[in-house]
């Protein structure tokens, strides 16, 4: 019964790590990227939404989750972070509230085709919810 115990303690020892660091992120279009991003409307001190996808994207880490409060991103924005086949790093629009990713004033003019939103890294979920949306430009 003890090498059992031991055995327990070992692996809670090994995998604990991964499930104690890993956390929920939050953005929101009128948040501030000097605030932890823990949570999803500000509460004083540096506790609030990132304002930014960017900023939040820098914070991502194996076993996070991102959760996009409602509204409009005008930015491109890259996930470099990878998450793995046990710790997938998730996107989400949060609560289902309606996210627009809108390309207007982020990308370039002329004939430089570039990607709004780019996930690289491996083991990353994206959920439905995320609209991507470009408005109608001419080159």
């Amino acid at each position: 019964m003890r090498t059992l115990a031991r055995w327990i303690v070992l692996l809670f020892a090994v995998l604990a790590p991964g499930w104690l660091s890993s956390a929920t992120y939050f953005v929101a279009t009128n948040g501030n990227d000097q605030d932890n991003g823990l949570f999803p409307a500000y509460l004083g001190e540096k506790n609030g939404p990132f304002r930014t996808l960017t900023r939040a994207a820098t914070a991502l880490k194996a076993g996070d989750a991102l959760e996009i409060r409602g509204g409009t991103y005008s930015e491109k924005v890259d996930f470099y972070a990878d998450g793995t086949p046990s710790s997938r790093i998730t996107i989400s629009n949060y609560n289902n509230e309606p996210v627009i990713i809108d390309g207007q004033y982020a990308l370039p003019a002329g004939n430089v085709y570039l990607f709004l939103v780019l996930v690289s890294g491996d083991h990353v979920t994206l959920s439905n919810g995320l609209s991507v949306y470009i408005k109608p430009f001419t080159f």
